[in-house]
């Protein structure tokens, strides 16, 4: 993971997984235990970057205000991958980033140990289809170390990826 990434910034709710997983972080890393508390500090710690990130990925409690809270922390060409974006409760959210000029591709199928479609989302701005494009053609050439890369990423609510456009 450490030589696909610049930096991952992961924010954890979790004690025990942040214990977990602390030790075991790459130099990196910079890993965060915030307690979660909807519409706190959790959801807000995104506020401290500004246009830093070319990913965002919310994969972890407060999704709606992890979202709300997110594009500010993007680059002008950054995109946010939304897991388990099939959930309804999660609309609010959505309709925030399409409010600001966010668009939507939308993943479906089955995913591990579930007999039902899961969906995870990419929201994109309309000035930067082109890293969907460039990303798509390298896991078709690289399939096996791009989903190495989509699941060690998704280990925190916040990412930024180098070179990889």
């Amino acid at each position: 993971m450490g030589r696909a990434v610049k930096e991952i910034v992961s924010v954890e709710h979790d004690k025990g997984w942040y214990q977990e997983i602390a030790p075991k972080a790459p130099g990196n890393m910079r890993l965060t235990y915030v307690k979660l508390e909807y519409g706190g500090d959790y959801a807000q710690k995104i506020g401290e970057f500004n246009n830093k990130f070319d990913i965002v990925v919310i994969d972890g409690r407060d999704r709606v205000n992890c979202a709300i809270n997110s594009p500010n922390a993007l680059k002008a060409d950054g995109v946010i991958i939304w897991d388990d974006s099939e959930r309804e409760e999660y609309k609010k959210g959505y309709q925030f980033l399409f409010d600001h000029g966010f668009k939507k591709i939308e993943f479906i199928g089955l995913a591990p140990i579930c007999t039902y479609k899961k969906e995870t989302a990419i929201f994109y701005r309309s000035n930067n289809c082109h890293w969907y494009l460039t990303t798509t053609v390298l896991m078709e050439n690289e399939r096996k170390s791009a989903i190495f890369y989509f699941r060690c990423i998704i280990v925190g609510a916040y990412a930024e990826v180098c070179g990889m456009v």
